[in-house]
């Protein structure tokens, strides 16, 4: 038997070689999932048809001060496409594809549902981008076109082929990936409440694969809260209004405060201020527009595993200032922690009235993977809200976003087929 299927398997390598099949034709296919958000980009490669990623990519705004810009969304021309080109350099730079192969994309991104049919850009619009767009995608009719023929063009510049293309709202991938993880942890459901803790905490309806909004249905101050962007609008409004304008101000001014004191050493703010030829640019940039990226840095503050950053180089703080500043915004965090509790608590009210229902709370994103991981903010949110809906409550943990991602993308794709 063993001896048969040698002898077949040898004509079946004959046959390959006698009609010029070649290690390219039998290359493997990978599938990249990616998500854009306002801050990051997070890319997980898969083989196909497998949900569990072989690599991963990362690159943040909040973090690498070179791709401190514009949001990353689907309204601006090259932020979106500056993300990803750095998650992906990431990814290359951490793992080996294998030779000859070639990858389909599903990509969520921020934006998409606003701006995908908007004009392109012309391209006298790009800088960093301008000669790629002008020798690759010169002919684009609108903005989802533009970004597709974009990526496949940096995915060719690194050297690899893309198949296919899927663009969706990061919405709709983070609820496959709020899907996949459910699946996965034995708590499969047909219909589930979401919070994609971003940006801003924004609630969905997920059923038999439909995914309805409901910030319509929410009071306008909570349309824009439960996140990095309420977050960063209370630091302003605590800690950086008003702010001096004249430059030889500021040091004093900084000084004068833990919060802005420990921000200022952060080793992001000092690297942006070297870019720019300012020291305190960055400071700058958070006194007028820029609220999303302060109430990203707040929070790294904020993040216990990030205490080095402040604490050692040239413009540390000594630990005593540290503290002052974590103490600072407990109180803001908190805040903020309950507004997702009240927008879960009157979805509920108001979309489930006189029923108690069964079916799983998910809250998942960049915010929740940062914020409400932390066992004292988990336990404030369940304690804001009723007892029935706490057993329901499943905040993803930030270690399985990549994994996560991997098998929204494969539920995206399958259902597309």
């Amino acid at each position: 038997m063993f001896k048969r299927t040698r002898i077949t398997f040898q004509i079946v390598l004959t046959l390959f070689s006698f009609f010029g099949f070649n290690e390219a034709v039998l290359a493997v296919r990978y599938r990249t999932t990616i998500y854009i958000s306002n801050f990051d980009a997070r890319m997980a490669v898969a083989h196909t048809g497998m949900e569990t990623p072989a690599f991963a990519g990362y690159a943040s705004s909040g973090k690498e001060a070179d791709l401190a810009g514009d949001p990353g969304n689907m309204k601006f021309n090259e932020s979106p496409l500056k993300l990803l080109e750095g998650a992906l350099q990431d990814l290359l730079k951490h793992s080996k594809l294998e030779a000859n192969s070639s990858t389909d994309l599903v990509i969520g991104i921020a934006g998409y549902d606003f701006y995908r049919r908007k004009p392109a850009p012309a391209s006298d619009k790009l800088s960093d981008y301008q000669y790629l767009m002008t020798q690759s995608c010169p002919t684009s009719h609108n903005r989802e076109a533009y970004f597709t023929c974009m990526v496949k063009a940096l995915f060719k510049k690194h050297g690899i082929v893309v198949e296919s293309v899927k663009v969706v709202g990061d919405h709709t991938l983070m609820a496959a990936s709020a899907q996949s993880w459910l699946q996965r942890n034995c708590k499969a459901a047909r219909h589930f409440d979401m919070i994609q803790a971003t940006t801003t905490a924004v609630p969905y309806q997920v059923k038999n694969g439909r995914i309805t909004p409901w910030s319509a249905r929410l009071p306008e101050w909570l349309r824009m809260a439960g996140g990095y962007w309420d977050i960063g609008q209370a630091s302003q409004d605590a800690w950086f209004s008003p702010v001096p304008y004249s430059k030889n101000s500021y040091p004093p001014f900084i000084e004068s405060q833990p919060v802005r004191q420990t921000l200022f050493a952060s080793n992001y703010v000092q690297a942006y201020g070297e870019q720019k030829g300012n020291p305190y640019a960055m400071m700058k940039r958070w006194s007028s527009t820029g609220i999303n990226s302060l109430g990203y840095q707040v929070s790294q503050i904020y993040n216990d595993h990030n205490r080095q950053d402040y604490l050692s180089g040239q413009n540390a703080v000594n630990q005593s200032t540290y503290d002052k500043a974590r103490a600072q915004l407990k109180a803001l965090f908190h805040e903020v922690i309950e507004q997702v509790a009240t927008i879960i608590n009157i979805k509920q009210s108001e979309y489930y009235p006189g029923q108690t229902p069964e079916h799983p709370i998910v809250i998942l994103g960049e915010f929740s993977a940062d914020v409400l991981e932390k066992e004292e903010n988990r336990d404030l949110l369940l304690q804001s809200l009723p007892e029935e809906a706490r057993c329901r409550v499943n905040i993803i943990p930030g270690d399985t976003f990549f994994h996560n991602l991997s098998g929204g993308g494969l539920r995206i794709m399958e259902k597309g087929r």
